[in-house]
């Protein structure tokens, strides 16, 4: 403990040094950020969905503008942050400047942003929030190895299954309403992704541990609310030192996540010792002949980011077209007379179901499942006459690329037709990344 508290306080000093001279170095070379926004905590952001008021400030501001303040310091900690680099949030507004940075300049612009309060949850071990390099790169092989094109029929009785629950339960409420209808989607949800990735049904136990660990991930990333985010040095403060509260909360967040992980890969290597297991993504990939060339605990990363990243955009896809399709009796027959000319078979291909993948695709842009999408840059850049410093923060606005007005036609109304025009933007190219990821 006495070494701990000595070496922060050996550090902290360090830590501003160099954060000076970057500064220094930064504003002799730098250029003109874009133009600046109003503060993070300006009332004019939304914090519960700041897509929307960044969508109002590109009016006004430009496709690409930046946010220099987005926590509040307090004195003198704010002096202390004046002595340090401060990296910007910078946001795009316009699908072709994110084409350019995220895909075209994708060597540069494919790391993720730090967030000091994430890593104190111990989250850098999800997929989602990996710095880019090897260890990415492996996760994502192993990704693909499972749920790309060619491997994906794999999986189609375990849906297919599953699908046929789905209704029978959503057919047998007795008091059908939205709300009871959206459990019953994410209960099935959650069942069949636990299945995929390890092989046997999810415990009550579980999906309420994975619950709380989703609302503790979703608070260490809420806007403005860490000053551990514009002060990373914090991170360097013990526990059990006075007033760290914030400290002792990250800890015990990041013991709960630690669980959900291990436990569930933990059991699914039981079942394969017992000769139990069904096929999941934990046992193929643990039996797979290069299986030595990735980690066990690479392979646990993976599952686990499989789990979290899965329900929360499934769930929100599904009940975004669950509930519009409610409001709309002639779309609902529409896919029924196209489900019965195909046999009723709910994995047909894409061309046989036209109808029904429009329907998606204007779920994706009427709601994106990530209507923020965050990079960072590994190098200082120039991007025209704005300069984007190393570390930046960048926030693809997909959402509003979404509800582009001159692009879409109404874009807050729900129309699947929309996609009958070839030429029109398709959702899936843009709602779950560019480039490198």
């Amino acid at each position: 403990m006495l070494y701990s508290t000595v070496l922060t306080i050996l550090t902290i000093p360090l830590l501003l040094l160099l954060g000076w001279i970057r500064r220094r170095t930064l504003s002799k070379h730098a250029g003109t950020l874009p133009p600046a926004a109003l503060s993070l905590l300006s009332s004019s952001v939304s914090k519960n969905q700041p897509w929307k008021s960044y969508s109002k400030l590109a009016k006004s501001l430009g496709p690409i503008f930046s946010i220099t303040r987005t926590v509040k310091t307090p004195f003198p900690l704010s002096l202390i942050q004046g002595l340090l680099p401060q990296y910007p949030w910078i946001v795009l507004d316009d699908v072709t400047d994110m084409l350019e940075l995220f895909q075209k300049r994708s060597e540069v612009f494919s790391d993720r942003p730090h967030w000091p309060m994430v890593h104190l949850l111990g989250r850098q071990a999800n997929v989602g929030f990996m710095h880019y390099g090897i260890k990415l790169n492996m996760a994502r092989k192993l990704l693909h190895s499972e749920f790309s094109g060619p491997h994906l029929s794999k999986w189609d009785t375990l849906l297919k299954e599953a699908i046929s629950k789905l209704m029978d339960e959503l057919s047998s409420e007795t008091q059908s309403s939205d709300s009871s209808n959206r459990m019953v989607l994410r209960r099935n949800i959650e069942q069949v992704i636990f299945r995929v990735t390890y092989g046997t049904e999810a415990t009550p136990e579980f999906l309420s541990l994975a619950n709380e660990v989703n609302k503790q991930t979703g608070a260490a990333l809420q806007p403005g609310r860490w000053l551990v985010n514009a002060l990373p040095f914090l991170a360097h403060i013990p526990p059990w030192f006075p007033g760290a509260s914030v400290q002792r909360w990250a800890r015990d967040a990041k013991a709960l996540y630690r669980r959900s992980v291990e436990e569930p890969f933990e059991q699914a290597k039981q079942d394969m010792r017992e000769d139990t297991a069904e096929p999941s993504f934990v046992y193929n990939r643990l039996v797979a002949e290069d299986s030595k060339s990735h980690s066990e605990q690479l392979i646990m990363s993976a599952a686990g980011s499989i789990f979290v990243a899965g329900v929360g955009t499934t769930t929100d896809l599904l009940e975004t077209v669950f509930v519009l399709l409610s409001r709309n009796p002639a779309l609902q027959e529409r896919i029924y007379t196209e489900l019965i000319r195909e046999g009723l078979d709910p994995l047909a291909a894409a061309t046989k179901l036209p109808v029904f993948e429009n329907i998606m695709k204007e779920g994706l842009r009427f709601n994106p499942p990530i209507p923020l999408l965050s990079r960072s840059p590994t190098n200082d850049s120039k991007y025209g006459r704005w300069f984007i410093p190393k570390g930046s923060w960048m926030f693809a606005n997909i959402w509003s690329i979404m509800h582009d007005a001159t692009v879409f036609k109404n874009p807050d109304e729900f129309d699947p037709d929309r996609f009958l025009d070839p030429l029109i933007r398709d959702p899936t190219a843009f709602t779950f990344g560019f480039g490198r990821r």
